[in-house]
């Protein structure tokens, strides 16, 4: 479907066959990634987790169901592999599924069905609240829901224990481009920027100060756990802990 389309809207034979090209996968080391293998789809079928081709993929081959699930009444939204269907009653929501259902099935796809209770799919009113792509979103507000908050914070607890180990295990030698504090306070730093960026459509900002103080919180005793074993350590060691290079460190010729 995706070279049809690609053949059809693009009269560069070569580019539609580079493209299609970039779409297959090949493991050289296939025994080494065993365990991981279901994120490479090998043969003419499924686009590697990750490739920054899977977004365009995915429109092309969904572009009818975008089409086909919006209007009369009915209001479809999907990122990817994820969509939410949005409808003034049950019945007019209901008979929107069962026709996506019908359409994923002609592509030889499928869906996870609300019915069966695994917590992958959910129905109910939007006054109660629902997530979608890690929001929650109820008729008032949106803002990340209690497992993306937790994963979150998790993320950077672990972040600060790698680095502790990092800078325990540094000796008073020559250093180069190891990670120690402040590399691992940039690192934070990206993280917190990057999570604060994916949930700027957050409008209970409540949410996202409390996260703050939690953050605030770790840094805090990151800090005072950093100033304490700085103590009783030369000048040349003090720097090479924190992350700032020495001049005599540099690379012999």
């Amino acid at each position: 479907m995706v070279e049809k389309f690609l053949s059809a809207n693009i009269s560069d034979a070569e580019f539609v066959a580079l493209f299609m090209e970039a779409l297959s996968t090949e493991l050289s080391n296939e025994e080494e990634v065993r365990q991981q293998i279901e994120l490479f789809p090998l043969g003419e079928v499924g686009v590697p987790q990750g490739s920054a081709l899977s977004a365009l993929c995915a429109n092309i081959v969904l572009a009818d169901f975008d089409t086909r699930l919006n209007g009369r009444g009915i209001l479809t939204v999907r990122y990817l592999d994820d969509f939410v269907i949005l409808g003034k009653d049950r019945r007019a929501v209901l008979k929107a599924w069962g026709q996506a259902q019908q359409i994923l099935r002609s592509l030889g796809m499928e869906c996870h069905d609300p019915s069966e209770g695994t917590g992958k799919a959910a129905m109910g009113e939007i006054a109660i609240g629902f997530e979608f792509l890690s929001f929650h979103i109820d008729d008032r507000d949106v803002f990340p829901s209690d497992n993306a908050r937790k994963d979150f914070l998790t993320d950077l607890r672990d972040t600060i224990d790698h680095a502790k180990k990092n800078i325990s295990a540094a000796k008073d030698e020559r250093r180069r481009a190891e990670p120690r504090f402040v590399q691992s306070l940039n690192l934070l730093d990206q993280k917190i920027r990057g999570w604060g960026d994916a949930f700027s459509a957050t409008n209970k900002k409540i949410v996202l100060a409390q996260l703050d103080a939690e953050i605030d919180k770790m840094l805090s005793a990151y800090f005072g756990w950093f100033a304490k074993f700085r103590n009783g350590r030369n000048a040349s060691h003090i720097r090479r802990l924190t992350g700032i290079a020495l001049v005599v460190d540099g690379e012999a010729k």
